[in-house]
């Protein structure tokens, strides 16, 4: 019985993720111009090629052609271009720029399946509960409000790459918070974890660290102490890996000027 479950969750996350391949082929068969915010995520990664190319800080440089120029990354979330760039490199450069961009959200689009039942699998769900998740992953839909769905991603979306990002990794970080906080097991897996979402999408970063926080009460009162304990060397494993990036952006605010830390924010937010 327990191996027809499995036979029926592989054929359910084989037929979401093979929908996926097949309807969002176009994405990168072909390669119109680009109407939303890919412009400048694009442009994000190709000038941090140039900063890894240069021997600059592929994490905090200048960006010229924004506005009058600004240093964006001091500010934003900047992982996934400093991931894609790195790929790039490692490539060779053989693979054009705009053509592994193209992929891999593709790649990431059509296997956001996969991400939602490797945590519901974690979290304790059935083969087959977890796969249903998976397989009803790609219905997503958010009406326009920049949700975790395709038009927030495709070429006719809204361009939203890095949250593309966040959204696949956030289902494996809260499971693996639940799984640290509740029983204290892969402390080094859920910072890791915690960490790429935070500086991937910061606002899905957010939203993690307040679901670890929420974890704390699901359990016996009697355990809270170690439960908080737990999620307390957690966020703290999670700090030193952000430190890079937190701790220059900290830097910057002062309690004297709260509308900067508002205007900061606010940016942050607008720039998804």
């Amino acid at each position: 019985m327990k191996d027809k479950t499995t036979l029926v969750a592989i054929l359910l996350l084989a037929g979401a993720v093979l929908f996926n391949l097949v309807a969002l082929w176009p994405e990168v068969a072909v390669e119109a111009p680009v109407l939303n915010d890919d412009t400048l995520h694009l442009a994000l990664v190709g000038r941090t090629v140039e900063a890894l190319e240069r021997g600059e800080d592929p994490t905090d440089f200048w960006v010229p052609d924004f506005v009058q120029g600004y240093p964006l990354f001091h500010h934003y979330q900047h992982l996934p271009h400093l991931a894609t760039a790195l790929l790039y490199q490692g490539l060779g450069g053989r693979l054009p720029l705009r053509t592994l961009y193209d992929l891999i959200r593709y790649l990431l689009l059509c296997t956001f399946p996969l991400s939602l039942y490797w945590a519901g699998r974690r979290l304790g769900f059935r083969a087959s509960a977890a796969a249903l998740a998976g397989l009803l992953a790609s219905l997503l839909s958010s009406g326009g409000l920049y949700g975790m769905d395709f038009s927030s991603y495709v070429w006719q979306g809204y361009g939203m790459y890095t949250q593309l990002w966040g959204m696949w990794l956030l289902p494996p970080t809260l499971a693996g918070l639940y799984i640290t906080v509740r029983e204290g097991r892969a402390w080094a897996a859920t910072a890791a974890l915690t960490a790429a979402t935070l500086l991937s999408h910061t606002v899905l970063g957010y939203v993690a660290l307040l679901s670890g926080v929420l974890f704390l009460f699901l359990g016996p009162l009697a355990s809270l102490g170690r439960r908080a304990l737990r999620l307390g060397l957690t966020f703290l494993l999670v700090f030193l890996l952000a430190a890079y990036f937190l701790l220059p952006f900290l830097s910057l605010i002062h309690i004297s000027e709260p509308t900067r830390l508002l205007s900061i924010s606010y940016a942050v937010f607008c720039l998804k």
